[in-house]
C-alpha cells in the first residue's frame, strides 16, 4: 500500500487496524471497492495475498465471481443512501468459505468517502440443506398454485412451467418448454409485448401487471392477467417469472355486462316518463332527459338540487315524512305537482323506491314520474262541461220553461212579449253554450298547421263590425303572418272579439286589433272600451273551476295551450281597469 493511501485512513481506522488480537476481519474500501487496508485477522483469512498485493486488489477480487453483479448494485445503493448493507458471498480463500459482508459507509474529516468491511464468517451454506428438505412441498405448491407459474430467460424462453399454466394453455409442459412465449400470442400481443420484456430486461421501469390473449391449440383466444417480476440470480442470470389467472369467462361477463348496461342506459334515455335518483340526503344524483324535457330545465341544472326545490304541492313535513318511509323500506305512489322552468304547473305521479347496498344502508330513493298533465287537463275539462250542462244550461232552461209558461196566461201584451223575447234569448244562449262545447271536442282531434293569422283577423272583425255594430281600429301587418295552429284559429279570435263587445254596455263598442312580430313569436293585442276586469279577477280569468271569464274564454285558453302559446290580461289603459280590457296572445311563428 502506498503512502499516500496510508495517511488517508484517520485516527480511528487506525485504531481498527491495531485490533489484531481480536477475531473480527476489517478491510477498508475507497468509493471504487479498492482496498486500502486490512486488519491481520483479515490477513489471516486471506493469506493467499502478499503484502504488496494489497494496494492493487479490490473487493471483487477476494469473492467469488458469481456474487460481483450483486455486490457491485448493492455497493452502488450504499453510496447513495449512505448506510449499510448485509451481503451473504463466497470468499475466493482455499475452502470457498462463506461469509456475510457487512459493509459500512464513513465519511473521513477531509470528506472523502470511504467504506469498511466486516467479514462475518458464517457457514449461511448450512441452511441449504434445511431448503432442500423443503423442496418438495414448495414444488407441489406452486405445481397446483391458482396462478399460472412460467419462468423466462433473458430470451423470452420458457424454462419452467407449472400445471396451472398446462391447463390453461392447453398444451403438456413437453411442447411448452423450449418456446418463446411469443409463439402463443397474437401478432397484436406480440407487438404489445416485445419493447415491455425487453425494457423490463435492461433494468427500466415498466407496468408489471397488464392483459394479454393467448391463442389455444384450437385457435381459441383467452384473456390472461399477468404479473411479472424479475430475478437477477447469483450467477449474473436474469430470469423473468410471470404469474398469471385466467380472466376469460370474467372478462365476458364484464362485456355482456357493459352491453346490458348500454342496453338499460338506452331504455332508461328513451322511455316516456321521467327518471330521477337521489342520494340519502335527497340530493339529485341523476335524471334522464324525459324528466328534464319534462320541466324544461338541462340535467345540470337539475343534478346536485334537492329534488323538493322543483315540486310545487310538497311542503317540508310532507317530504321529511316521505324520506323516512324511504329509509324503512317503504315504496310508494303518490301525485306530485311540479313547477317547470317556463312557469307552468306540471302533474305527475310518482313511484318511489328505496335503495340499499349490500350493507343494508339506505343509499337513496329511485323513482319513475308519469306526465298526467293532459289527464289532469282533461278531467277538468271534462268537469267543466259537467257544470255547463248542469249549472248555465239548466239555468237558461229554467227561464225557457218559466217563460214559456207565461204565455199561455191572460197578461198584458208586454208581459206575453217579454216573455217570448226571454226563451228565444235563453235559447240562442243555449245553442252558444252547445256549439262552444262541440268547438272544444273537437280541439284535441285537429292537427296542427300554418295559419296565416292577419287574414283570420279581418275575417273575424268584419263580423264583429256586422253583428255587433262596433267601431274596429285595426293595427295589422300589410302581408300574411303565419302561425302554428289549426282550423280553429278563427274560433280564438272570434270568442275574444265577442268577449269584448257583447259585455260592452255602451253604445259605442270600440275594439282596437293590432299585430307585433318578434324574432319567433308574435303579440296579438286586442282592447275595448269596456267595463274592464277587476285585478283580483284577472288572476282566474281563465280558471275552469271560477269561470269569471265564461265558457268562451276558458275555450280560448285550452286553445293558447294546445298550440304552446300564452294569453295574459291586462288593463287597456294603465292602472285603471274600469276603461276597457286589453288581450295579448302570444303565438309561435311557422316560416312559410
Amino acid at each position: 500500500m502506498s503512502k499516500k493511501s496510508k495517511r488517508n485512513i484517520t485516527s480511528s481506522e487506525d485504531t481498527l487496524v491495531q485490533l489484531a488480537d481480536i477475531p473480527i476481519a476489517i478491510l477498508f474500501l475507497d468509493e471504487n471497492l479498492s482496498i486500502i487496508e486490512m486488519n491481520q485477522y483479515a490477513r489471516n483469512i486471506f493469506d493467499y495475498i502478499s503484502e504488496k498485493d494489497i494496494s492493487s486488489l479490490t473487493l471483487l477480487d477476494v469473492i467469488n465471481t458469481n456474487y460481483h453483479p450483486s455486490v457491485i448494485e448493492q455497493f452502488e445503493k450504499l453510496k447513495k443512501s449512505g448506510s449499510e448493507i448485509d451481503l451473504p458471498v463466497l470468499l475466493n480463500d482455499t475452502d470457498s468459505s462463506s461469509a456475510v459482508l457487512k459493509i459500512h459507509y464513513k465519511k473521513n474529516d477531509n470528506d472523502t468517502n470511504r467504506f469498511y468491511v466486516v467479514v462475518e464468517m458464517k457457514d449461511w451454506q448450512d441452511s441449504t440443506s434445511s431448503v432442500e428438505s423443503l423442496g418438495e412441498v414448495q414444488s407441489v405448491i406452486i405445481d397446483y398454485s391458482h396462478d399460472g407459474i412460467l419462468v423466462l430467460d433473458d430470451k423470452g424462453i420458457i424454462e419452467y412451467v407449472n400445471k396451472r399454466a398446462v391447463d390453461v394453455m392447453e398444451r403438456p409442459a413437453e411442447v411448452t418448454l423450449g418456446h418463446r412465449f411469443d409463439e402463443f400470442l397474437t401478432p397484436e400481443q406480440i407487438a404489445k409485448l416485445e419493447p415491455i420484456f425487453r425494457k423490463r430486461q435492461d433494468g427500466i421501469d415498466v407496468p408489471s401487471s397488464y392483459h394479454l390473449q393467448i391463442e389455444t391449440p384450437n385457435g381459441e383466444l383467452k384473456t390472461i392477467e399477468v404479473n411479472v417480476e424479475v430475478i437477477h440470480l447469483s450467477d449474473g442470470s436474469v430470469k423473468t417469472v410471470a404469474h398469471f389467472l385466467d380472466v376469460t369467462h370474467q372478462e365476458q361477463e364484464l362485456e355482456a355486462l357493459g352491453e346490458t348496461e348500454s342496453r338499460y342506459r338506452m331504455l332508461v334515455e328513451t322511455m316516456n316518463d321521467g327518471l330521477v335518483i337521489d342520494d340519502e340526503d335527497g340530493i339529485l344524483i341523476y335524471t334522464n332527459k324525459a324528466f328534464c324535457e319534462m320541466l324544461g330545465y338541462d340535467q345540470d341544472e337539475i343534478v346536485g338540487n334537492r329534488w323538493t326545490d322543483f315540486a310545487l304541492s310538497m311542503n317540508e313535513a310532507d317530504a321529511r315524512r316521505k324520506h323516512t318511509d324511504r329509509t324503512k323500506g317503504i315504496s310508494e305512489h303518490y301525485e306530485l305537482q311540479w313547477l317547470s322552468k317556463q312557469g307552468e304547473v306540471i302533474h305527475s305521479v310518482v313511484s318511489a323506491m328505496p335503495i340499499f347496498d349490500s350493507n343494508n344502508e339506505f343509499q337513496g330513493t329511485f323513482a319513475v314520474i308519469t306526465d298526467i298533465t293532459k289527464q289532469k287537463n282533461a278531467e277538468e275539462t271534462v268537469q267543466f262541461y259537467l257544470d255547463l250542462l248542469s249549472h248555465d244550461i239548466a239555468n237558461q232552461l229554467q227561464i225557457i220553461i218559466t217563460s214559456a209558461g207565461l204565455l199561455d196566461s191572460e197578461l198584458p201584451t208586454s208581459y206575453i212579449d217579454d216573455a217570448r223575447n226571454d226563451v228565444l234569448d235563453a235559447a240562442q244562449r243555449c245553442n252558444r253554450l252547445i256549439t262552444k262545447v262541440k268547438r272544444a271536442s273537437q280541439l284535441s282531434a285537429l292537427p296542427e298547421s300554418e295559419i296565416d293569422l292577419i287574414s283570420v283577423v279581418h275575417e273575424k272583425a268584419a263580423v264583429l263590425k256586422r253583428v255587433y255594430n262596433a267601431i274596429i281600429d285595426l293595427d295589422l301587418p300589410d302581408g300574411p303572418v303565419y302561425v302554428e295552429a289549426d282550423t280553429l284559429l278563427g274560433e280564438l279570435i272570434w270568442n275574444l272579439l265577442e268577449n269584448a263587445a257583447r259585455h260592452n254596455p255602451k253604445d259605442e263598442k270600440k275594439v282596437w286589433i293590432s299585430c307585433f312580430s318578434r324574432d319567433d313569436s308574435v303579440d296579438l293585442i286586442i282592447e275595448d272600451n269596456g267595463p274592464g276586469i277587476s285585478d283580483a279577477k284577472k288572476q282566474s280569468v281563465f280558471d275552469k273551476s271560477r269561470r269569471y271569464g265564461g265558457v268562451g274564454l276558458t275555450l280560448v285558453a285550452s286553445m293558447i295551450r294546445k298550440y304552446g302559446g300564452n294569453i295574459s290580461v291586462q288593463n287597456r289603459v294603465e292602472d285603471n281597469p274600469n276603461l276597457g280590457a286589453k288581450f295579448v296572445v302570444t303565438l309561435n311563428l311557422v316560416e312559410v
